[in-house]
């Protein structure tokens, strides 16, 4: 039985315009999907380089956790960041994620037989992407009723979310356990939405995945919960907890099976504050500096300064229509599902950057939680308007997605930190018996991942040669290569070999 016209009508006005916008933001980020295009490609690289040793080792090898060392002796017992876990067997660990969104990646290259690369995987999470925008898109239509005129705020809403800065960098070079995050999120948000009822098995299987992909699962359940426990829908809370618990569960006895459950405690703990800002070694400042809040702002304003065009375009056509008599219509009345629906997306996001203030300040890509949410406050404010010109909307939003194309690539060719250069002069000088130490410096305090994935060694990371040159008497016997970034402009390198 075919819909009435009406539905038909209803319906391309829905999908037409939406599929518009993926290509659009498909076309804007293909040309730049090849292997290590950008530094922000360490966050895809941190998720390669652990797919590659499990591929080479195997999983239970690892305790199932996400190792950071090749299987090489020179490389053993090196840690990758602060609060790294070691095994009996010199194996660290970087443990702050859940570990679902790194099986994916494995799963994904043992079935189809192929080795970890990044390509794959960015292809991969632009498909997801588009995935999470639909969803969001879905949310939206809902929220208004599904109504003719609701085809408008779900355009705006995944427009936003496809096409500010932020998402145009993170989702085309990131394929990680945030990034991964916000499309499932999405998904579990349109099925709260789903008339009449959300289906319990549906918000289970999504909490439990969420949440074993990435933290911010927790805090997406909070508004949830509240939502249907004002409503007493036990059944929807108890489809959402018990799934995230488990969760939980799985991920501390995972993890405790590296070294026990009081040094992984221990390792939780500290990485927590350090990316809370409450403790000394927080990089770039904590909870009490104002550079912290300066740098938020600043990532802030990278990610999402284009929509304010739209925003004030939107809030001149409230004033306007309020001023003027003719040419102009009365809005229709904000549903209240909309306004509950921003409390579902702006909360969490909220709460991960008040929660991990540093981690915040210091990552431009933890904002790619508030896309979703400023994409519907852009599309409650625009159906606010009384006042509404469609060839000037049309130009605002052409006006506002140049811009944000624009911001997205001169992000893109941001600093040049010598990675692939570094990479090859260790894998043609240094050889595989040397412990390697790499010189600190203003863009790099830890070993950045991709540096490791390229050069498929393990590096400490040190401040002088003396420092260097103490570790390397305690390992007893061994030869090592220090390794110094004197410019970048032009880009000079220098080796030294180390031997006690």
């Amino acid at each position: 039985m075919e819909p009435p016209p009406s539905d038909r009508r209803r319906m391309r006005l829905f999908w037409l315009p939406l599929a518009a916008t993926i290509l659009l933001a498909l076309a804007i980020r293909l040309p730049r999907s090849g292997e290590l295009a950008t530094h922000h490609d360490w966050l895809t690289s941190h998720t390669v380089l652990v797919t590659r040793i499990w591929q080479m080792t195997g999983l239970a090898a690892n305790h199932y956790s996400l190792v950071t060392n090749w299987p090489n002796p020179a490389d053993l017992g090196i840690p990758h960041g602060d609060s790294s876990l070691t095994d009996s067997r010199g194996h660290t660990f970087f443990l702050s994620f859940p570990p679902l969104g790194f099986y994916v990646s494995y799963g994904l290259f043992q079935l189809t037989g192929q080795r970890a690369s990044i390509l794959a995987l960015r292809l991969f999470m632009l498909l997801l992407a588009s995935l999470g925008a639909v969803a969001l898109a879905r949310a939206v239509g809902r929220a208004w009723g599904d109504k003719e005129d609701s085809w408008l705020p779900s355009l705006l809403a995944a427009g936003v979310f496809l096409l500010c800065p932020t998402s145009l960098v993170y989702f085309s070079t990131a394929f990680f356990p945030l990034t991964l995050s916000i499309p499932l999120w999405m998904g579990l948000v349109a099925e709260a939405t789903r008339q009449p009822s959300p289906r319990p098995w549906a918000i289970a299987l999504a909490s439990f995945a969420l949440c074993y992909l990435d933290w911010l699962g927790y805090l997406a359940a909070l508004p949830l919960t509240w939502y249907w426990l004002r409503r007493r829908q036990v059944t929807l809370v108890a489809s959402l907890l018990i799934p995230a618990g488990l969760a939980l569960g799985i991920t501390l006895l995972t993890y405790s099976s590296i070294a026990g459950w009081d040094a992984l405690w221990t390792s939780l703990r500290e990485r927590y504050l350090i990316r809370a800002g409450l403790s000394p070694e927080s990089p770039g400042g904590g909870v009490t500096e104002v550079a912290t809040y300066l740098n938020v702002l600043r990532n802030f304003l990278l990610g999402f300064a284009p929509l304010a065009i739209a925003f004030l375009w939107c809030g001149l056509g409230w004033v306007l229509g309020r001023a003027e008599g003719g040419h102009t219509r009365p809005p229709a009345a904000t549903p209240p599902g909309a306004w509950t629906l921003l409390v579902w997306l702006a909360v969490p996001a909220a709460l991960d950057n008040i929660l991990l203030l540093n981690h915040t300040a210091n990552h431009r890509y933890t904002l790619l939680k508030w896309a979703p949410a400023m994409g519907l406050a852009l599309a409650l404010l625009a159906s606010a308007r009384p006042c509404r010109r469609a060839r000037l909307d049309l130009a605002c939003a052409a006006l506002t997605a140049l811009l944000c194309g624009a911001v997205f690539w001169w992000i893109e060719f941001d600093a040049e930190r010598g990675i692939p250069e570094i990479a090859e002069m260790v894998q043609y000088q240094a050889g595989l018996n040397r412990v390697l130490f790499l010189q600190r410096n203003r863009t790099m305090k830890i070993a950045d991942p991709s540096l490791l994935l390229l050069a498929e060694r393990n590096f400490h990371m040190v401040n002088s040669p003396a420092e260097a040159m103490e570790k390397l008497r305690r390992l007893k016997g061994a030869r090592g290569s220090y390794i110094s970034i004197k410019s970048y402009r032009p880009l000079r390198i220098a080796h030294t070999p180390l031997d006690p």
